[in-house]
């Protein structure tokens, strides 16, 4: 037993620091620029905040944590409670040793690295590990030195888990099932573990250990169980079981597993033991822990856990090669991507995906890890609530897939302005983007609901700090591709009911607009700036639709066009035309107006954009309509004329026109929208044209412009 005595604590001093930093901090870089292989950009960093922010009583933080001085002084005084508890440790003068440690915590918070201080470096996240780290040194004067605070509660567990294992047959239960459980398992012992470890209050006592533990093996074991099983009857509230399965259970694959709680490990390995025996071509390389950091499993522990008799088979993978143990892990309860150690980062470049347990890692490598992402982790936190937007009252289980670079939700400092109300009532703050709101944005059917994202998003512009550029821009990409997906779905449905509608030809207006342009390009191709040797133009018509202008197009002598869509039902069309003769059969391509990918850069005379622009949102960060005129002015050739059409009004609008169609997307523009957007991309605007036609549905205004790419 350490016996800690005032005039026996060690004092840290900058040289101790300078030497020792890595051990402190929890890195094993050898090498650092080795780690941005695994990292979507050089520049990630998590989408956290930093201990410095928290040392300046920020707004962001429930006011129970917002006290720096307070919350340090009893982070260190549960864990001398513990270490003490558990006569690992003897205190004498508690309050001098607990005030002692928080100076030598703010002596290595001020440690200068390159231009600025560590405490702007270190994350909330790896706070408690980084305190636990200083607190062994002032009692034992080694850097490395690990004080296991929870080594009573996780012998209880080694004893009690396994035989609840096998009392309830755990072992034959599918994989889907497994994965709940390993989930859920977070909850048990939250009494215990406390909300220090993650550094966030929890919103919910978890399954509590603290009535039970004294009870013999088998009533704490059926206790245990009952509540366990209420929560996975709940089932998964974000559920990527079928996806996890056809890209890695089905596959010749390697898989990465970081596993989190001591707990929560033993069922891992009962559920990572169903998955190599299902998939015989599949490998898995657990990466816990390198040492041990409150509650979480360490290499020492799934070594000893391997020896228990539930975990046979398991043990035989490991034999043969299909299961790997790293010894090389996080050397902190947290997972950054800068400090990982060269073995891991290999691990993870030669894998199909990662997998990660709980929800402080998934907080540290969201968006930052350039490989697909598979995590589980229960709502129990505040934090994880204001992340997600799930009630933790009610346990949620999580199973999240990601792709690299995804974030799942981002802008917790966000949660300053925003709220969500339960309905039962209670209000939790939110972050800009919850996992909720991204994971309904990703699948959902409901149109005008997420045009009212996208309005939210684009009003946020301007008014979010620069370290959530790249989370905010990514988002509103979703909703537009997600938009444009039901956009396009929506023609697929009314393709031939449009058809009828729109006639099949041309009416006085769309051909007086077309031969204003033909009139700009051939007066283009006497001077010789336009047309092939023969004085032939080029012609694409974005958004050709059923092929009512296209035809029309194709009957003009000087003229070659090609229409695109990217309605497959449009297409069907087109090609009925082609086998009829009325337009050629290399006419029309499938296609998507923000990716003319199939053209080279300047390959037409003209580009003719007739009321299809219109369905793609207008955003301040250059996604949706700005991608097709970008794109446009590159397929154009120097002095190439470009005519765009579109409704007139202001901003993004759900309008059924009243024809039979259901209800789409339109952006409206003003004069000024219109030229600006044209503008910003190189364009020069040669006329602008306003009209107003009449349909059975009512009138409608719109703007057309005229426009060239300058030449060179």
């Amino acid at each position: 037993m350490i016996v800690a005595r005032p005039e026996h604590l060690y004092r840290l001093d900058s040289s101790t620091v300078a030497l020792h930093l890595d051990d402190f901090l929890g890195s094993d870089v050898g090498n650092e620029s080795y780690n941005l292989s695994i990292l979507t950009r050089p520049t990630f960093k998590p989408d956290t905040f930093y201990v410095s922010e928290r040392l300046s009583d920020p707004s962001f933080l429930a006011p129970g944590d917002r006290d720096w001085n307070e919350w340090v002084h009893r982070f260190i005084d549960r864990e001398l409670d513990l270490l003490e508890k558990q006569r690992i440790v003897s205190v004498e003068d508690r309050l001098f040793v607990v005030e002692y440690c928080s100076q030598q915590l703010s002596l290595l918070l001020d440690h200068t690295l390159g231009e600025m201080l560590l405490a702007e470096n270190l994350t909330n996240q790896e706070l408690p590990d980084v305190v636990r780290k200083v607190i062994a040194y002032c009692l034992t004067g080694n850097p490395n030195g690990e004080l296991y605070s929870s080594e009573s509660f996780n012998g209880f567990a080694r004893r009690v888990i396994p035989y609840l294992l096998e009392k309830y047959s755990f072992q034959k239960r599918s994989a889907r099932d497994l994965v709940a459980y390993s989930i859920a398992s977070g909850l048990i012992g939250l009494d215990i573990k406390g909300a220090y470890s993650a550094a966030s209050a929890h919103s919910r006592v978890g399954i509590e250990l603290s009535p039970i533990i004294t009870l013999d093996r088998d009533h704490a074991v059926d206790s245990i169980y009952l509540e366990l099983e209420e929560v996975v009857q709940e089932g998964l509230v974000v559920d990527y079981w079928d996806a996890f399965t056809e890209e890695i259970l089905d596959q010749d694959c390697t898989l990465v597993w970081f596993p989190d709680d001591y707990i929560e490990t033993l069922f891992d390995l009962l559920l990572i033991q169903r998955l190599l025996t299902a998939n015989k071509s599949l490998r898995i390389i657990l990466i816990p822990r390198n040492g041990r950091y409150g509650n979480d499993a360490s290499c020492d522990d799934v070594c000893e856990f391997l020896t228990i008799p539930l975990f046979e088979t398991l043990s035989l993978h490991l034999r043969s090669g299909r299961l790997r143990v790293s010894s090389k892990g996080p050397r902190m309860g947290a997972i950054s991507l800068r400090k990982l150690s060269k073995e891991v980062v290999d691990a993870i470049m030669g894998s199909k995906a990662v997998f990660v347990k709980g929800c402080r890692a998934h907080e540290m490598i969201q968006g930052g890890l350039n490989a697909v992402v598979y995590a589980g982790y229960v709502v129990a936190r505040e934090f994880t609530e204001r992340e997600t937007g799930l009630d933790a009252r009610k346990s949620p289980l999580v199973l999240i897939r990601s792709n690299p670079g995804e974030y799942c939700h981002w802008g917790f400092k966000g949660c300053i302005g925003r709220t969500k109300v339960f309905s039962d009532g209670r209000r939790i703050p939110i972050c800009c983007s919850t996992l909720e709101e991204h994971e309904c944005r990703k699948t959902t059917m409901d149109v005008p609901g997420l045009v009212e994202d996208l309005k939210y998003l684009i009003g946020q512009h301007g008014r979010l700090s620069v370290e959530y550029t790249i989370p905010y821009k990514e988002e509103i990409r979703l909703v537009v591709d997600r938009l444009g997906a039901l956009t396009k779905a929506t023609y697929e449905t009314i393709a031939s009911k449009y058809e009828d509608l729109r006639c099949q030809y041309p009416g006085e207006l769309e051909i007086e607009l077309f031969e204003n342009l033909l009139k700009l390009a051939r007066s283009r191709v006497r001077e010789e700036l336009l047309g092939d040797s023969k004085g032939v133009l080029s012609l694409l018509d974005v958004g050709t639709g059923h092929g009512r202008d296209l035809r029309y197009f194709c009957s003009v002598k000087d003229l070659r066009p090609v229409g695109i869509d990217n309605a497959k039902s449009f297409l069907g069309i087109l090609e009925r035309f082609a086998e009829s003769g009325d337009i050629p059969k290399d006419s029309f391509v499938e296609m998507d107006m923000r990716h003319l990918d199939g053209f080279e850069d300047a390959s037409f005379d003209m580009v003719r954009n007739n009321a299809t622009l219109l369905h793609l949102p207008l955003t301040p960060v250059g996604i949706g309509a700005d991608e097709a005129i970008a794109e446009t002015f590159r397929v154009l050739k120097p002095f190439g004329l470009f005519f765009v059409f579109v409704k007139a009004g202001q901003g993004l609008q759900y309008l059924d026109t009243g024809e039979g169609l259901g209800g789409r997307i339109f952006q409206l523009y003003t004069r000024e929208s219109l030229c600006n957007l044209l503008r910003r991309h190189g364009f020069r605007i040669v006329d602008v044209v306003e009209r107003h036609t009449e349909r059975p549905s009512g009138g409608i205004d719109w703007i057309g412009a005229y426009a060239e790419r300058p030449g060179i």
